[in-house]
């Protein structure tokens, strides 16, 4: 029972960070740079529908042209990102490179801090600041 308290505690969590602003702004625009279209939601019929979706989360449905991706933003932009599976592809190439980068900022950051004697014994590591830099 305990278990299944973390993994609730975990879901929540993500979901929070997932639907801030800032993240969602994020998201979206590699959504956009890996293809998938977006389509306003604006009428009151749409709207309808859009209330049962899961904002801010990547679902998938099934049609005769293949599987379809589509995430809802019913806050920021107020409609539903759609693409197939090689926009969804690329969109996960981007959140790996975003995850890279991220690590490679604080890699950076880190080995920064470390005293100048450290750094100069080894030359693959200033060289690894020197490309990222």
């Amino acid at each position: 029972m305990f278990s299944a308290l973390i993994v609730s505690a975990r879901a929540t969590t993500r979901r929070y960070e997932t639907s801030r602003p800032e993240e969602v702004s994020k998201t979206e625009a590699m959504l956009s740079d890996a293809g998938l279209k977006p389509t306003k939601i604006h009428t009151s019929e749409q709207v309808g529908l859009a209330k049962n979706f899961s904002p801010h989360e990547i679902r998938n449905y099934y049609a005769q042209s293949g599987t379809v991706y589509w995430y809802y933003d019913p806050d920021i932009c107020s409609c539903v990102y759609e693409g197939h599976q090689d926009e969804f592809d690329r969109y996960e190439g981007l959140t790996i490179l975003r995850e890279v980068a991220a690590r490679d900022r604080n890699w950076i950051t880190l080995a920064l801090r470390l005293p100048a004697p450290l750094l100069k014994t080894d030359p693959a590591i200033l060289e690894r600041i020197r490309k990222l830099k």
